[in-house]
C-alpha cells in the first residue's frame, strides 16, 4: 500500500504542488474578502516575490539559502502591499477592484521591461528547488494561524468589518487599521506563494501572474465558501484538480470554472463549506454558549470577576457636566441641520433629546460621535475635545451609541455581537491564541461571562448564540444596547431605541435604562415616545429646525408654549403627556 501511495505521490507531483500554491494564492484573497475588500492584486504581490526570489538565485556559484529567498521575496511583496493599501483604503466595491487590477498591470509592465533574461523574456533558467514538503508546511502554518485567529478578538473584528464598518468604529475599533493589516497579510501570503512557484518552475515571465490568475484565485474562495478560511482550501483543490481529473476538460478551463462558479452561486451560495451541514447536518456552526451568571451586580461594578473595571471617577448629578456642547452648527451645504446648539449632560442622570422629525436629533448624535464634522462649535466630554476626533477615538474615550435604524452584526451570534465590543488588547490576547496560553483562554472565558452579563442586563436571557439577524425585532433592540454596554461607556446615547416595541416592551425597556444610568455614566435618550422620556428622563431639550428651544424637567417641557407649538401641537396631548394616556396621545 505505501508503494502505492508513493507512486501515486511521485506520478502527480506536479497537481499536488500546483493546489498547494493555489490554496495559498487563494488565501491571499480570502484575506482581503475577510474584511469586507475585494482587492484582486495578489498576483501582483506573487510576482514580486517570485522575481525577489529568480534575481537571488545565481546561475553559478553558491545558492542562496532558501529562508532568505523566502525572507526577502515575502517582505518586499509585504511592504508593496502595505504602500498600496494606504491610497486604496478610501476605496471600496468596484472602485477598489479596478484599483488592485490596474495595479496588477502596472506590475506586469514593469517586470517586461525587467533587464534579467532581456527584454520582455522574462527571468534566466532557474534550478528547480521547491520541495513538497515546504509548501505544505508553509501552508500548514498559514491555516493554522487562520483557525486560532478566526475565533479571537481580531478575527471578530474583521468580520464585523466586512458586515457593517461604520457600526464597528462606532465600538472603537480602528477599521483603517484593520485593513491596512488585511492588506499586508495579503501581500505576505502572496509574495511566499510567489517565491516557492519561482523556486518550482524553470522561468518566470511577465505574463506568469496576469489579471487571468487573479480571477482563478477569487473563483476558488467563492466556490469553496468566503465566510470561512477553510472553503478557500476546498475552493482551490476543487479548482485545481477538476481540470487534472478530467483531461478533456483542460481546453475549456475558463467555461469550466464558470460553470461551476455559477452553480454554486445559485445553489449554494455560501460556498461547498455548506454542503455537509445542508444535507447531513455534520458541521456545528455556532459553538455551544455560557451559561448566563446569576442576577446580581451589573457587570461594571463586578471587575474582579469579569475582568473588567468601572471608570474611576468622583462625578455625581449636580457636579460638572459629563459632557458640553457649545454653539455647534452643522450644515450641509445649504441646509443647516443644527445651528448654534447649546446643552449639557451630567453623569448620573437619563438626560432627554425630542423634538419632530427633521430638528436635527440624529444629526446631533452623529456630530457627538464623530460621523459628521460639526462646521462651528465646541463639544467637550469629561473634559476633552470630542470635535475633531474620528469615530473609534471617541468611542474610545467612553461614547458608546446605538442607531435609529438597527446596525447589527446580522450572521455574527447575538454573544458574538457583544464580543467584538469588548476588542481591548484585542492584539495581545489574539496573539495568546495562537499559541496556546493558558492565560488567553481564561480571558475568553471571561470575556463571555462579562458579554453574557451585558445582554442580561439589557433583557436577553436566552438566544444568546442565535444569529442577530434572526432575533425578533425588540431583542435586536435589547442586543445593540448589550452591544454598546459591552464598551463600558460613560455616555451612552440611544437613538429611538423604543422604535417598533409594544407598551408592555417600551416600559420594561424604561426600567432597564433608569437602572444603566450609575453615577458614573449619563445616558442621553433621543426618542419619539412621550411617555417613555417622561418616565425615564431627569432633564429634557428639546430641538426644532435645528435650534434648542426649550430646556428642562420633563414637568416644565410638558408646559413650555414652544413645546406645544412646534412639538406636541395640541394642549390635549399635554395633558396626556402628563397622565401618561397613551391612547390619547
Amino acid at each position: 500500500m505505501f508503494e502505492a501511495i508513493g507512486n501515486w505521490l511521485a506520478t502527480n507531483s506536479n497537481l499536488i504542488n500546483d493546489t498547494g500554491l493555489n490554496a495559498l494564492l487563494a488565501l491571499s484573497i480570502y484575506v482581503m474578502v475577510a474584511c469586507g475588500q475585494l482587492s484582486l492584486a495578489t498576483p501582483a504581490y506573487a510576482a514580486i516575490g517570485a522575481y525577489t526570489a529568480a534575481l537571488m538565485t545565481p546561475m553559478s556559484g553558491p545558492r542562496v539559502p532558501f529562508v532568505l529567498q523566502l525572507s526577502a521575496g515575502a517582505t518586499l511583496a509585504t511592504v508593496v502591499a502595505a504602500l498600496l493599501g494606504l491610497p486604496l483604503l478610501r476605496l471600496s466595491g468596484i472602485y477598489l477592484n479596478i484599483a488592485s487590477i490596474g495595479f496588477v498591470a502596472v506590475v506586469s509592465v514593469f517586470f517586461l521591461n525587467f533587464p534579467p533574461g532581456g527584454e520582455g523574456s522574462g527571468t534566466p533558467y532557474i534550478p528547480p528547488a521547491t520541495q513538497s514538503w515546504q509548501i505544505y508546511l508553509i501552508l500548514g502554518l498559514a491555516c493554522y494561524l487562520f483557525w486560532r485567529l478566526e475565533g479571537s478578538a481580531v478575527g471578530r473584528s474583521l468580520r464585523s468589518i466586512r458586515q457593517d464598518e461604520a457600526a464597528t468604529r462606532a465600538l472603537g475599533i480602528d477599521a483603517a487599521s484593520h485593513k491596512l493589516g488585511a492588506f499586508a497579510a495579503s501581500g505576505l501570503i502572496g509574495g511566499i506563494a510567489g517565491v516557492l512557484y519561482a523556486r518550482l518552475h524553470f522561468q518566470i515571465t511577465p505574463t506568469t501572474f496576469s489579471f487571468g490568475e487573479a480571477v482563478n484565485d477569487l473563483t476558488s474562495v467563492i466556490v469553496g465558501g468566503s465566510f470561512t478560511w477553510f472553503g478557500s482550501l476546498l475552493g482551490a483543490s476543487l479548482m485545481t484538480g477538476l481540470p487534472d481529473a478530467f483531461q478533456f476538460l483542460q481546453n475549456a478551463r475558463n467555461i469550466v470554472d464558470g460553470i461551476v462558479l455559477l452553480l454554486v452561486i445559485l445553489f449554494l451560495p455560501g460556498g461547498l463549506v455548506e454542503l455537509p451541514a445542508r444535507t447531513l447536518g455534520l458541521i456545528r456552526r455556532r459553538r455551544p454558549v455560557l451559561t448566563a451568571p446569576a442576577a446580581g451586580e451589573p457587570a461594571d461594578a463586578r471587575d474582579g470577576q469579569h475582568g473588567t473595571q468601572a471608570p474611576e471617577s468622583g462625578v455625581k448629578i449636580g457636579a460638572e457636566p459629563l459632557l458640553r456642547i457649545e454653539g455647534v452648527s452643522c450644515f450641509f451645504g445649504g441646509v443647516h441641520a443644527l445651528e448654534g446648539v447649546s446643552m449639557s449632560v451630567r453623569a448620573g442622570t437619563v438626560h432627554g433629546l425630542i423634538g419632530p422629525n427633521g430638528a436635527g436629533k440624529t444629526t446631533l448624535v452623529n456630530v457627538l460621535t464623530g460621523f459628521n464634522r460639526p462646521t462651528a462649535g465646541r463639544i467637550t466630554f469629561d473634559g476633552r475635545r470630542l470635535d475633531g476626533r474620528r469615530t473609534y477615538q471617541i468611542a474610545r474615550l467612553g461614547v458608546a451609541r446605538t442607531f435609529q435604524n438597527i446596525r447589527l452584526f446580522a450572521a455574527l451570534p447575538a454573544i458574538e455581537n457583544v464580543l467584538v465590543a469588548r476588542h481591548r488588547h484585542g492584539l495581545r490576547r489574539s496573539l495568546g491564541r495562537v499559541a496556546f496560553l493558558p492565560t488567553a483562554a481564561r480571558h475568553e472565558r471571561r470575556e463571555r461571562e462579562a458579554a453574557l452579563e451585558s445582554l442580561r442586563l439589557a433583557g436577553i436571557h436566552g438566544d444568546a448564540g442565535r444569529p442577530a439577524g434572526t432575533l425578533a425585532y425588540g431583542d435586536q433592540r435589547r442586543v445593540e444596547i448589550a452591544r454598546a454596554l459591552a464598551t463600558q461607556p460613560r455616555l451612552l446615547l440611544l437613538d429611538e431605541p423604543a422604535a417598533g416595541m409594544n407598551r408592555q416592551e417600551t416600559t420594561k425597556l424604561g426600567e432597564a435604562i433608569r437602572a444603566l444610568a450609575l453615577p458614573t455614566r449619563a445616558i442621553l435618550l433621543i426618542e419619539h415616545d412621550l411617555p417613555l422620556i417622561m418616565q425615564v428622563c431627569d432633564y429634557i431639550t428639546v430641538l426644532n429646525f435645528g435650534r434648542v428651544i426649550a430646556e428642562g424637567t420633563p414637568a416644565e417641557i410638558a408646559a413650555n408654549p414652544a413645546v406645544i407649538e412646534a412639538y406636541l401641537g395640541h394642549e390635549d396631548d399635554v395633558v396626556a403627556l402628563e397622565q401618561h394616556d397613551v391612547a390619547a396621545l
